[in-house]
C-alpha cells in the first residue's frame, strides 16, 4: 500500500506540474484564464482516452475544476491534493470491494 501510494503521488505531483504549473499558468499570463483553460482541458482530457469515454470526460470536468483552483489560490498545490485524493481513494475502494486484489 506504501509503494501504490508514493507511486500515486510522485506521478501526480509530476502530471500537475506539467498540466496547471508548466502549461496553465504561463497560458492564464498570456491569454486569460478561459483561452488557458480551454486549452488545458484538451490536453488534459486527450490524455485519458485510452481509458475510455466516461473518464475522458470526467477528466474535462475535473480538469475545469483543477484549472479553476489553481487560478484561485495562485498554486497547483491544492489541485495536486485534490488529485492524489481522487487516486488513492480508488485504490483503497478497489482494494476493499475487489476480492482479487490482495496487500503483499
Amino acid at each position: 500500500m506504501l509503494h501504490n501510494a508514493l507511486g500515486w503521488t510522485f506521478y501526480l505531483f509530476g502530471y500537475e506540474f506539467l498540466f496547471r504549473g508548466i502549461l496553465f499558468v504561463p497560458l492564464v499570463l498570456s491569454m486569460g484564464f478561459w483561452p488557458a483553460t480551454a486549452v488545458n482541458i484538451a490536453l488534459y482530457s486527450a490524455t485519458h482516452i485510452p481509458k475510455g469515454l466516461e473518464e475522458t470526460i470526467g477528466a474535462a470536468i475535473l480538469g475545469l475544476a483543477l484549472c479553476w483552483l489553481t487560478a484561485l489560490t495562485g498554486t497547483i498545490w491544492i489541485a495536486f491534493l485534490v488529485h492524489v485524493a481522487m487516486a488513492l481513494s480508488n485504490s483503497f475502494t478497489a482494494l476493499k470491494y475487489n476480492p482479487q486484489m490482495t496487500i503483499k
